[in-house]
């Protein structure tokens, strides 16, 4: 099933560092049809499919709203890492979730992440948005860009492991 709860924790991971270029450089991907993301056969949306998606639900009756969000920095030195926390109420079933996210406030390299609070927020708006979206959307827009070939392919580097496989 193209959205398997079980995937390995680390291709999430790559998609999420996939989404927090879409995040800093929204405009590089302004006619990106690839908002749909496989890494080695598992597909997930990308953070601007779920921001379309929210746009279509919301033409569709069911605006979304972000009614609360937290955002805090906490560690020492190499362990500071900005921490989110957003509530996103449907303004029709007035169902509200919550979406949480962190980002290292130090990059790979070990230089600030200007935008390191940035992407915790907007990934966890992403996180609470998405989960207000049924699923057989989720399921259509993946199988929409499939059929399409509107997909992006991530691969991990060719030394790295996934977890779960052999």
């Amino acid at each position: 099933m193209t959205t398997d709860i079980a995937k390995p924790s680390n291709i999430f991971l790559l998609m999420d560092k996939e989404d927090e270029k879409q995040i800093v450089n929204p405009y590089d991907f302004a006619n990106d049809k690839k908002l749909v993301y496989e890494v080695r056969g598992n597909f997930e949306l990308s953070y601007l499919a779920i921001k379309h998606l929210a746009l279509l639900m919301a033409n569709k009756g069911h605006p979304l709203e972000t009614i609360d969000s937290k955002i805090e920095i906490v560690g020492e030195d190499k362990e500071k890492t900005w921490y989110a926390k957003v509530k996103v109420k449907n303004q029709t079933t007035n169902l509200i979730v919550e979406g949480i996210s962190e980002c290292p406030f130090y990059d790979e390299t070990g230089k600030q992440d200007h935008f390191a609070r940035t992407k915790a927020h907007s990934k966890a708006t992403r996180n609470a948005i998405r989960q207000h979206i049924p699923e057989r959307l989720i399921t259509k827009a993946i199988e929409d860009a499939k059929k399409k070939g509107d997909v992006k392919k991530l691969e991990p580097k060719s030394t790295q492991k996934l977890i779960g496989e052999p």
